[in-house]
């Protein structure tokens, strides 16, 4: 969810200065996060060189992929556009060396920042996947990758990042402070009190798409937690996305305030809940993991749109999963 009105976080900018010291920065976070605002507003500011790919639309086809690839290229080089777009896309070995060939040969005098944004929606399609990796590894000087997504992209960024090629920003750097969430009401010219402002933060954990309706709510005189928007986006843009297992895992573990990986498998009886969970972190799905302490936490909007679904549709999981809780919790102690 995009704002006409847009906060600028010196925070956020120096993070995004890393783009021009790597050849890939990945930025991903779940919706809502501002990633693409954020990317965005930073080049223009800095008046960056950029060609920005929207794969919005392309509906996960390298073909269409290729169409707006070759087309953003040639709004800042016409030569390469032309090649590019006249090529079909490279499926092998030596049609993507013969690809970026193509690419180097433009002017990187001053540096040039490719954005492929929304690059979640392509990232099952291993040519594009596996030509996106080969740009990377190619290191032209001067260019500089950035792929926005929903989720952590399966290329192997793990292996870039050790190797220095990758710089990785995630949901935890983009999110509000609780200064920045003060900030951003001032900018709305919104009044809100300190105590107001701890609320806020407790229940979004900075999720910025939230904290723009919670603030919706608060002009209507609506709490913090009875916000129909907030759900309605839960809903809408997160979780009739997933399966009918995961609904149901997550259903049942929303009773738990936290869980570690074990109890979460003896509570539910499901062998499949590490995977699930695994799944859940790798799609930024409101999902945090406290290493240290090895316990699980459901984001506080989506426990409170789970708890509602409970209430509404799911009475008998609820009470099924409680006994089970309570013998859990009887056998630990």
């Amino acid at each position: 969810m995009r704002q006409s009105k847009f906060l600028s976080r010196n925070r956020i900018n120096k993070e995004l200065e890393n783009i021009f010291y790597y050849p890939l920065t990945i930025v991903s976070a779940a919706m809502g996060y501002g990633k693409t605002t954020s990317v965005e507003n930073y080049l223009i500011g800095c008046k960056a060189r950029t060609i920005w790919v929207s794969v919005l639309g392309s509906d996960g086809s390298e073909t269409v992929f290729w169409k707006k690839f070759g087309e953003a290229f040639e709004k800042l080089d016409k030569l390469t556009g032309e090649k590019l777009i006249k090529s079909s896309f490279p499926v092998d070995t030596l049609q993507i060396e013969e690809t970026i060939d193509i690419i180097k040969k433009v002017n990187y005098e001053n540096d040039i920042v490719l954005v492929i944004d929304d690059y979640h929606i392509i990232e099952e399609n291993k040519p594009v996947e596996k030509l996106v990796e080969r740009i990377v590894q190619a290191k032209i000087e001067g260019l500089h990758l950035v792929l926005t997504s929903r989720t952590k992209p399966k290329l192997n960024y793990i292996n870039f990042v050790s190797k220095g090629l990758c710089y990785f920003i995630s949901n935890d750097v983009l999110q509000f402070s609780k200064k920045e969430i003060k900030e951003y009401f001032e900018l709305m010219n919104f009044h809100v009190t300190y105590k107001d402002i701890d609320k806020i933060y407790d229940y979004t954990n900075g999720w910025i798409s939230g904290i723009y309706l919670i603030m919706l709510g608060l002009k209507n005189g609506l709490p913090v937690t009875e916000i129909s928007e907030v759900n309605k986006l839960v809903q809408d843009n997160l979780y009739r996305n997933f399966n009918d297992e995961t609904k149901k895992v997550l259903l049942e573990l929303s009773i738990l305030d936290n869980f570690t990986r074990n109890e979460a498998v003896e509570v539910l009886q499901n062998p499949k809940v590490p995977k699930i969970l695994e799944s859940l972190m790798a799609e930024n799905a409101f999902i945090q993991f406290n290493k240290e302490t090895g316990f699980y936490k459901i984001h506080n909007v989506l426990l409170d749109f789970l708890r509602k679904e409970l209430k509404i549709n799911n009475m008998e999981v609820k009470e099924v999963t409680i006994e089970q809780v309570s013998g859990l919790q009887s056998r630990i102690k």
